[in-house]
């Protein structure tokens, strides 16, 4: 039974190109993790500040990276209306940025059982807006973070960062009148106390800060356009193809036109078929994929050059063989139908005694006791 041609044959001359396409979108789209601490890969550094560098202010802070790990001590004074203390991560100069749309999450490992709550604030620049040299209008993306026992490990979505409401009060603007900001130019990262316990020592310890890329999303994205350009592709091929059996039929329908086949074409065809033959599922849709000979063409070939159709053709050479091998070898009946390309004994014999009048084993016997004779 022949096996039904796909509506749209996709080639190495489709596959290679996609997959090449599919590489450099990927390697365009992807981020590798931006790491800020430990391994450093950015021009970020980091300092402790407290409203004790101030006066009236009386928190301190302190910052130990003798481990593994960064650890930010801080105990909140009570001189103060507003005490606080954070660690902050950022270039010498404000008007250094990192381009964060790349990256989808920050991931923290920390030490739960060695840190507070605590508030994890990202600030961008707004051009237009932002003065450089002054923080305070740097619009912040803020999100409370609560370790839990025995949880090393957290990831953040960028999209679950908001603006505290109290920055749009400090900078005088309202909600809806609010500049747009996007995350194209990160200018500083704060850990800071989310706890407003005063008097209490308490800590931060972190091993690892990072933004990270959605290697998923990534890949979901490189396969647009290589589908986009598989499926142009098939359209092209599919196209195509029409058109050139359209010719084809054209030339064989019409009497007194020109052969649809070149003399190396047909040589190539028959020198398929007599290596081929064997194969049980050989049909002119295969045929017409491996010599990339159109199936009227083939079908042209035979009937020119031996007045039979394509599968009276392919019939006649696997009986031929199987003569060959029931009078030269002793091989049995079903290995001989096998060996010629028939999938089962009972059609082989069938088909055989159409062509000779007679079973394999009756010609076996009949052929072999005229030579003993």
């Amino acid at each position: 039974m022949a096996s039904k041609k796909p509506y749209f044959p996709i080639g190495k001359g489709a596959v290679i190109p996609a997959l090449i396409l599919f590489w450099v979108s990927f390697l365009l789209i992807y981020r590798t993790p931006l790491e800020i601490f430990p391994k450093n890969n950015t021009y970020f550094g980091y300092t402790a500040e407290s409203d004790g560098n101030f006066e009236g202010g009386n928190s301190s802070v302190s910052v130990d990276t003798t481990g593994k790990h960064l650890q930010f001590a801080y105990t909140l004074g009570d001189s103060s209306e507003m005490p606080f203390a954070r660690l902050v991560f950022h270039a010498h100069q404000l008007f250094r940025t990192l381009n964060l749309n790349h990256y989808r999450t920050i991931d923290i490992v920390l030490h739960p059982e060695e840190t507070n709550s605590f508030v994890l604030t990202i600030f961008t620049y707004i051009p237009g807006f932002s003065d450089p040299d002054d923080s305070q209008t740097h619009r912040p993306y803020s999100l409370i973070c609560h370790p839990i026992k025995g949880q090393k490990r957290y990831r953040y979505s960028l999209k679950d960062f908001a603006t505290p409401s109290a920055w749009f009060s400090a900078v005088n603007v309202k909600l809806e009148d609010a500049p747009r900001s996007d995350w194209a130019q990160m200018t500083h990262l704060s850990i800071s106390d989310a706890t407003l316990e005063t008097g209490v020592p308490l800590k931060i310890t972190l091993e690892k800060i990072r933004f990270v890329n959605s290697v998923s999303l990534s890949i979901v994205q490189s396969l647009i356009f290589p589908l986009l350009y598989i499926f142009g592709f098939l359209l092209v091929s599919n196209a195509a193809r029409k058109k050139r059996n359209r010719d084809i039929k054209q030339r064989l329908y019409h009497p007194g036109s020109r052969e649809s086949y070149s003399p190396e074409e047909k040589l190539t065809l028959l020198e398929f078929l007599s290596i081929n033959f064997r194969d049980p599922l050989l049909t002119l849709e295969k045929i017409e994929k491996q010599t990339q000979l159109n199936q009227f063409q083939v079908s042209e070939i035979i009937s020119d050059t031996f007045k039979m159709r394509y599968k009276q053709y392919v019939n006649y050479i696997r009986l031929e063989e199987a003569k060959k091998l029931l009078l030269e070898t002793d091989t049995p009946i079903n290995a001989i139908a096998e060996k010629v390309g028939y999938c089962y004994s009972n059609s082989f014999s069938r088909a055989f005694r159409l062509s000779e009048g007679v079973t394999p084993n009756e010609y076996r016997k009949v052929k072999q006791s005229r030579t003993n004779g």
